[in-house]
Formats: structure tokens, sequence, C-alpha cells
């Protein structure tokens, strides 16, 4: 597959992120071969990759991006440009470069950016240097509004070998390891197949799909208890900067932040706190009902509180888990464990009691799931299948 890769620099971030989401919102553009489209930020550089099918594509993109792709003309309309680059034009090829990568799956602000920016540091990952709802619904048939917004759910009918293959690429095409360099730039140098690390809170709902794109995927279940992980939601929801869908159809509020499940449009009219809880409850049991169907070597779990508490522990079993590497870097970055980089508010076992719009009698109904998994480090692998649609 051809990629195309074009940047600009901005003389000012301004509202560059929140341009980028509205942009991301609509569907690349119907274009002759073109497989996917997605972005990147950088402080205040944009990086922009583009895969076609053929290089003849490609190179006629290349002559006008701007009248090509809509979005490359808004993005410019709205910054003063100090530098534009198109370029450079690669052949990826995505066969071979996986082995055994690894999803870490959690509900929204169940602690997943800290685990992945931690374990980021060992010495056989690489990642994208960032979660990857660019590079999946980047591909046209996976888009959101293609779909019908309908959710960010994707089953395993979804992997089919074009959607599969565009994906890997999409991934290939920005791997860096830990010291920032690109997997494209080192792989004549012999990297061979590379151990992939990725998170994003969506693929809660698309564990079925990344088993079929990747078949000896592994994942890491991140779960938080239910009052703090909820109460993280709500308050996030408030902050103004997780928005994912900046304008949903149908959806009165217009903004949706985080994960959108299926049977989102009967919250229309309900309060913040239940659309936190229905995300929190939703992703939850789509990754236990997801992992209920693997064997027990291909996912291992972790609790925020142990995370939290027993940070060299949990980050030692999980490098174990993952076959890589465990070294000084990494043991530096767990004594000092840092807050997320998405951190709102600083993290505290009863923050939620502080929360106004938090309100615990809407927990009724998730009761059984908590205790579940909250239990889930005491069970045994081989009853895991057990917990599904407890």
């Amino acid at each position: 597959m051809e990629v195309l890769t074009f940047q600009f620099t901005a003389t000012t971030a301004g509202r560059l992120t929140s341009l980028l989401k509205e942009i991301a919102s609509q569907p690349p553009p119907k274009y002759a071969n073109l497989c996917a489209r997605h972005f990147k930020q950088e402080k205040q550089t944009i990086w922009g990759r583009y895969l076609f099918r053929d290089l003849v594509s490609l190179e006629e993109f290349a002559c006008d991006p701007f009248g090509a792709d809509p979005a490359i003309a808004e993005l410019r309309s709205h910054f003063a440009v100090t530098d534009f680059v198109v370029g450079p034009m690669e052949r990826v090829v995505e066969s071979g470069v996986f082995d055994r990568p690894v999803f870490i799956v959690s509900a929204p602000r169940a602690g997943s950016t800290l685990l992945y920016e931690t374990l980021s540091k060992a010495p056989d990952l690489w990642t994208i240097g960032d979660e990857s709802h660019c590079v999946i619904e980047g591909i046209s048939k996976l888009h959101l509004a293609v779909r019908g917004f309908y959710s960010h759910c994707l089953a395993a009918q979804d992997a089919d070998p074009e959607t599969v293959r565009a994906l890997q690429v999409g991934f290939t095409a920005n791997l860096r390891d830990r010291t920032g360099r690109r997997y494209l730039n080192a792989k004549n140098s012999g990297p061979g197949p590379i151990r992939f690390l990725e998170k994003t809170p969506k693929n809660a709902l698309r564990i079925p799909f990344l088993c079929a794109a990747f078949p000896d995927a592994r994942f890491i279940f991140l779960h938080r208890e239910a009052r703090q992980n909820i109460s993280s939601i709500l308050e996030a929801w408030g902050h103004g900067g997780f928005i994912s869908i900046p304008d949903l159809p149908g959806w009165t509020r217009h903004r949706w932040c985080f994960l959108l499940p299926p049977g989102w449009r009967a919250l229309d009219n309900k309060s913040l706190m239940e659309v936190a809880a229905f995300q929190w409850e939703r992703a939850n049991q789509s990754i236990l009902d997801g992992l209920a169907l693997l064997p027990a070597d291909r996912w291992c779990e972790v609790d925020y509180e142990e995370l939290i508490s027993e940070p060299m522990d949990v980050v030692q079993r999980l490098c174990a888990f993952m076959d890589v590497g465990f070294d000084e870097r990494v043991c530096d970055a767990v004594r000092c464990l840092p807050l997320s980089a998405t951190t709102v508010t600083v993290p505290s076992a009863d923050k939620w009691r502080a929360n106004p719009e938090f309100r615990e009698d809407k927990l009724a109904g998730l009761t059984s799931l908590n205790k579940s998994l909250q239990a889930l480090r005491m069970i045994p692998k081989s009853g895991f299948s057990n917990l599904a649609r407890s």
C-alpha cells in the first residue's frame, strides 16, 4: 500500500485540537483508490497520512491535495502556516510486522492513559504515540458517519481483508519505539516483527474486531471501581476537553464525549450522570463478553487501585505477560509514577463524594457488575467465562 504524508506547522496551536476533531468527524473524501486518511497532532504540527492502493492515484492526489481533500484546505484556512510539506511517499508492507500485539481495554477514565504511558517505556514495545481513534476511524468503512452513527462497536465481520490491510498499514506508518525512532526508518536495520502496544477506550466495544484483525492479539483489561470511575467520566463530560463527536445527529446536547455504545439514543433526555453510568456499564460488560471467548493466556486484568498502590509489581507482571523487557528506564517511570496526561483533578479514593452531580442512587443496577470486576483478581482464569452477562 502506498502512503503519502504531509505536515504543516501553525504559528499557534489555537483551537487546533477541536478543529481536528471537527474535520475527523467527516469521512475521508471519495477519491480513486484512497483507502484511509488520518490526522495526528504533535503540539503545533499536524501530520496527515493518506493510504492508497496504487502509486498513480497517490501521485495524482499529491499534485493538488487542497483540491482533492477539503479537509486540508480547511486546516490551512484557519491557521497562518509557516511551513507546509507534501511527502514523503512511502510503500508500506503490513505483512509480518506485528507479533502478539497488546491492546489495553477499559472504560473511559479508568487509568488507561497512565498505564499506557508507563508500559510504553519498555524496551521492546512500539506504539503510535497516541490513541488509535484516527487510524481506525480514518478507514472509510469504519467511519462513524458512514455507519449511520450507530455506535463505536466493531464486529469480527467488519475485519474484511482490505480493512485489515488498511488498519495494519495505518498502524505501521505511525509506529515508533520509546526513543521516538520510526519503524519505517528502522526496518532496514532489522527490528523484524515487533510487539505493538495500543490503548483506546473505544476498543472496549471492538474486541471481536481486533481479534479478527490480529488473530494473536493479547489484551490487558484495566478496570476501576464504579463510583470512582463513573464520577471521573461525569467530571470529564463537563470539562470540554474530551469531546469525541463535535455534533452527534439526534443528540440534543450536540457534543458527545468518549465512546458511543449501542442504545445511546435512549439517553437523550437523561442526566449526564446516567450517561456516564451507561458508558461505564457498556464498556466493562462488552470487555467481559469479548474476553470470555478467548483462551486464558490471551488476556490479563489489572485493578486501578492495585496499579496505584503496587505499581512496581503490576508493571513487572504486565511486562512478563507481554513478553517484553523490564529495565531501568521502566523502573524509573514506575518509581516516579506521574499523574496521567489527561488528569482533570488530582485523584483520590473518595473524590466522587465531592462531585455535586454524582448520584449514587443511579448505580443500583450496576452492583452485580461492579462486584464481579472487584472480585476478578480472585477468580481463576478458567472461571472467567462465568462472568459474562453476570
